[in-house]
């Protein structure tokens, strides 16, 4: 992976790099060792799309995702407004 930018969100303790991935995958995010999150935005997706994606995983950090005993494909179902 390459590394275009990292930047520090003080607002939900969380570093954001913005990072060449597959197209198919526009961001993600996870729980460092510190407790602190790291997301990944991938740099491969215009500007609209990078900010929507990073919107999209502040909204996980919000909901305590990260905790949840749910699987990731039913959290993504009720993130995007879908039946899980």
């Amino acid at each position: 992976m390459q590394i275009e930018s990292i930047w520090w969100d003080e607002r939900h303790e969380c570093n954001v790099i913005t990072v060449r991935m597959p197209n198919r995958v526009p961001g993600a995010v996870t729980v460092a060792e510190d407790g602190t999150y790291v997301m990944l935005i991938n740099a491969n997706e215009d500007e609209e799309q990078r900010k929507r994606t990073y919107r999209h995983e502040c909204v996980h950090i919000e909901s305590d995702d990260l905790y949840s005993p749910e699987s990731a494909d039913n959290i993504e179902c009720r993130a995007h407004g879908k039946a899980g």
